[in-house]
């Protein structure tokens, strides 16, 4: 009878081994099979704003500066002639030739011997014309030159006409803006900025202007 109980003690102390043995790999392997979170390092990507291009930024912040009559690329002021006694304008001709509008100015002397030449002059962009009285004077045009002569006179000695308006493709009309005391300024009106080409001639005496057009 001691010797059954023996038996059947040492039986059931293998059985309980043999069922711990059993029992400790699933409960290891259950909690192997449940990670720990990973917390994640990456920023969100809402936290980063779009970039936005610097040379487009600064391209648009600077407006185009308006192109003026002194701006760069301008027609430079022409000067030329010579000073001595008083000449005399005689005539204005305008007219068309192939590639070009012309103006000439025709002179001669008056009461000082036989000099001959272009009197003293100065052509140069102009914005606006005021007479000697301080009154504007317009005249046609998008683009205009003045021609100043000195040493011309006496005052009303010009007997042509004081305004012209030629049927030429870049002149649009020749103005007479003052005439006084030696000193006369004509107003050339244009219907675009063209520079012109100037000519001192003789055999008579004149200032020739042409001024480029198409053909």
């Amino acid at each position: 009878m001691f010797a059954r109980l023996l038996l059947l003690g040492a039986l059931g102390v293998s059985v309980a081994i043999v069922v711990a043995g059993a029992c400790a790999p699933e409960s290891a392997t259950r909690a192997t099979a449940s990670p720990t979170p990973l917390r994640s390092t990456a920023s969100p990507a809402a936290s980063v704003p779009p970039a936005t291009p610097p040379a487009i930024a600064s391209r648009t912040a600077s407006p185009t500066a308006p192109v003026t009559a002194t701006s760069p690329g301008s027609c430079p002021a022409v000067y030329g002639g010579k000073a001595f006694g008083q000449r005399t304008l005689g005539a204005i001709r305008i007219a068309h030739q192939p590639g070009f509008d012309r103006i000439v100015f025709d002179f001669s002397s008056f009461g000082f011997g036989e000099e001959h030449g272009v009197p003293s002059f100065t052509l140069d962009q102009a914005v606006s014309f005021t007479a000697p009285s301080g009154q504007g004077v317009p005249v046609q045009g998008n683009a205009r030159f003045s021609v100043r002569f000195r040493n011309v006179g006496p005052m009303g000695s010009y007997k042509g006409p004081a305004d012209l308006l030629p049927n030429t493709p870049l002149v649009r009309e020749v103005k007479l803006v003052e005439d006084f005391e030696g000193t006369m300024v004509w107003g050339i009106g244009l219907e675009r900025l063209q520079c012109p080409r100037v000519q001192e001639l003789s055999a008579p005496d004149r200032l020739v202007v042409d001024l480029p057009t198409p053909p």
